[in-house]
């Protein structure tokens, strides 16, 4: 699953072959063995095993970070993230502030 904070990200303007024939807009409805993408909010409350976040230009205000606390907390396997390395220590941050899911003593 590709994750953009646009609407119109990176994986929506893809238009070369062959990535044009292998990704489609996500659709609970479709079925097939292509790699979705979406943004995050519309994916919110759903889990994927591998997230790719792309379009992560900021990280200023609390929107912002809502959207992102969302996005890494979306897959059930690996994240990967595609942004700027000067987004990397704020990135890394954020990730530290979030509170664990599940038994305290784990």
């Amino acid at each position: 699953m590709i994750l953009s904070f646009k609407r119109n990200g990176a994986a929506a303007r893809l238009s070369a072959a062959p990535w044009r024939d292998r990704i489609r807009r996500y659709d609970l409805a479709e079925r097939g063995s292509y790699v979705r993408y979406t943004t995050v909010q519309a994916f919110k409350g759903m889990e994927a095993p591998v997230v790719i976040l792309t379009d992560v230009d900021q990280l200023q205000g609390e929107r912002a970070r809502s959207i992102f606390y969302t996005a890494t907390t979306r897959p059930t396997e690996r994240l990967y993230v595609l942004a700027e390395d000067v987004l990397a220590d704020e990135m890394l941050d954020l990730v530290d502030r979030f509170e664990p899911e599940g038994d305290p003593d784990d």
